[in-house]
C-alpha cells in the first residue's frame, strides 16, 4: 500500500492506495483518505502511523474534479523485478504505465500480470476531487505496514 500526500496552507492530506492481487494480476484501488492539521514541506521522515493516529478527520471518495471529497488521478506505476523475480513478464505484459483518469475505489484498476503485489511500485499521481485540486503535491510514500496483499 501507499499514501499519496499533499498539503495546503493549513492541512496535510493523505490518500490511501492499495495494490492487491486478483486472478494473477495486480490491481490498484483507492481505500480511504484522511487529513491532519499542520503543514509539511516534505514526506522525508514523516511518521505515517502518527499521522493516522492523530488525523483530524477522514474524507469521502471523489470520482471527478467536481465531486466532494479527495482522490487521485493519472497514477503512474512500475514493476520491480527485484521484489518478485519469479514474475518475469511476458512480452505482452507491461512493466510500467499510467492509470489515466480517476482511480476507482472498487474493483480497482488492472495494472499488469504479477504474482506478488509488493512487486508493483506506485510512483506518482495527481490530486483530485474538490478537496484535493489545489494542494501542493508532496509525493507517494510506501506504507510498509500494509505493503503486501499476497
Amino acid at each position: 500500500s501507499s499514501l499519496f500526500v499533499t498539503c495546503d496552507q493549513s492541512f496535510t492530506f493523505f490518500v490511501q492506495l492499495k495494490v492487491e492481487m486478483r486472478d494473477g494480476a495486480a490491481y490498484v484501488r483507492w481505500t480511504g483518505a484522511f487529513y491532519r492539521h499542520g503543514r509539511f514541506t516534505s514526506v522525508e521522515g514523516m511518521d505515517l502511523h502518527d499521522m493516522w493516529v492523530r488525523r483530524t478527520s477522514t474524507y469521502s471518495f471523489a470520482h471527478s474534479d467536481s465531486h466532494a471529497g479527495i482522490s487521485v488521478r493519472n497514477v503512474t506505476w512500475r514493476f520491480d523485478h527485484l521484489i518478485d523475480s519469479s514474475s518475469i513478464p511476458h512480452e505482452e505484459d507491461k512493466t510500467s504505465g499510467i492509470v489515466v483518469g480517476y482511480l476507482p475505489s472498487t474493483p480497482g484498476a488492472s495494472l499488469t500480470s504479477a504474482t506478488d503485489a509488493r512487486s508493483v511500485r506506485l510512483v506518482s499521481a495527481e490530486p483530485g476531487g474538490t478537496g484535493g485540486l489545489n494542494e501542493m503535491v508532496l509525493g507517494m510514500v510506501p506504507d510498509a505496514a500494509m505493503i503486501s496483499s499476497r
